[in-house]
């Protein structure tokens, strides 16, 4: 028999991301039936940050494989919980959530783009869902301009916010880590779409996928400087190495 892939869903949350989990569960058995019962990937769940009510009261959602839930102690910043949650994975394609949006019923047809891009030899095959109006999101002018990438406008690169990588794009080119290290919380997304730029496989949202906001919880700051900053060194970098530079160089602030 041969083998079906397995989707590893990363969901980083403060918050009690119980909402999400279930969603994705009630999609992986919506896809289930409507696949004549019968399943086209195997799934797994990695939660980081507060423990969800699910996890908590496991016998009031009996419809839930925990099995298939792994819990992964809160890193203490954002990027490192995510790369912890990536380490401790086993999927073929990784995608990404957090408690302040929830996936839409086509969610899981990132995986189908995703293996669409394998088929076309793409270097850097990642995707993910737009927010709800499909807006596109620009890596900053400034931060092109530092890198001398020479581009303008609508052909900056483009930014994944929540993005759905394969395994291989990340142990192959993004030197085993889903985020650069070197961030604390912001600009990760950014720096992703330019990496991907700079080594000719530029990336973006999928236009036919979306979100749905979930939480109006303010976004935090307070690392915004120390990110901004790391941002900058690695597009200085990124100037003088070009297309040899990797993606989780390191820079200190």
């Amino acid at each position: 028999m041969k083998n079906i892939p397995t989707v590893s869903v990363l969901i980083n949350s403060l918050d009690d991301s119980s909402q999400q989990v279930l969603s994705i569960f009630n999609l992986y058995k919506k896809n289930y039936i409507l696949n004549g019962h019968r399943n086209f990937f195997d799934l797994e769940v990695l939660v980081s940050g507060g423990v969800p009510e699910v996890i908590k009261n496991q016998s009031l959602y009996p419809q839930l494989d925990f099995s298939k839930i792994t819990f992964v102690e809160d890193q203490g910043i954002s990027v490192s919980s995510i790369n912890e949650m990536f380490k401790k994975s086993t999927g073929d394609y990784i995608l990404n959530l957090n408690g302040k949006i929830l996936p839409r019923s086509n969610f899981f047809d990132l995986v189908s783009e995703m293996k669409e891009q394998e088929k076309n030899e793409k270097k850097i095959v990642a995707t993910g869902p737009a927010e709800p109006s499909k807006a596109t999101c620009w890596v900053p002018q400034e931060m092109c301009d530092i890198a001398g990438l020479g581009k303008f406008g609508s052909e900056r690169p483009k930014i994944i916010r929540f993005p759905a990588i394969s395994r291989k794009t990340i142990l192959n080119h993004l030197d085993g880590v889903i985020f650069n290290e070197s961030f604390r919380h912001h600009y990760v997304d950014n720096w992703l779409g330019q990496y991907a730029d700079l080594i000719g496989s530029p990336i973006k949202e999928s236009s036919e996928i979306c979100y749905d906001n979930y939480s109006s919880i303010p976004q935090v700051n307070k690392h915004d400087v120390y990110d901004k900053e790391t941002y900058i060194g690695l597009s200085k970098v990124a100037k003088e190495l070009k297309s040899k530079m990797s993606y989780n160089h390191k820079v200190n602030v």
